[in-house]
């Protein structure tokens, strides 16, 4: 199994980290909102926010109301990255098995008509 994590970082980054195609994207918006994919299906969706307090949240849930929603354990705690003491961030552990690729996009790049 491999970890992927999500987190919050300063006060306009938000990291992905063991992913295919993305490690950071900038955060310039109240809340931005991400969909992560593998195995040729959308498979989360993740809404991050920066409150006014300075602290960093998240949610994880299904992309759509009868999708997929791997069964791969996940743990969210209160921390940093690096030293999972308390800090301004929630930080997303999801374990997958070593061999799915899964890649990360930011859906405020999406083209509107």
């Amino acid at each position: 199994m491999k970890l992927l994590k999500i987190w919050g970082s300063s006060d306009d980054l938000i990291e992905f980290e063991g992913f295919e195609d993305g490690d950071e994207f900038g955060h310039y918006a109240r809340d931005s909102e991400y969909i992560i994919s593998g195995l040729g299906e959308d498979l989360y969706y993740v809404k991050a926010s920066y409150g006014y307090n300075g602290v960093w949240r998240f949610a994880l849930g299904p992309v759509e109301d009868e999708g997929p929603f791997p069964k791969w354990p996940i743990s969210i705690r209160q921390g940093s990255r690096e030293t999972g003491e308390n800090g301004y961030t929630t930080v997303i552990e999801i374990e997958i098995p070593d061999d799915v690729k899964l890649s990360v996009r930011d859906l405020s790049e999406k083209e509107v008509d």
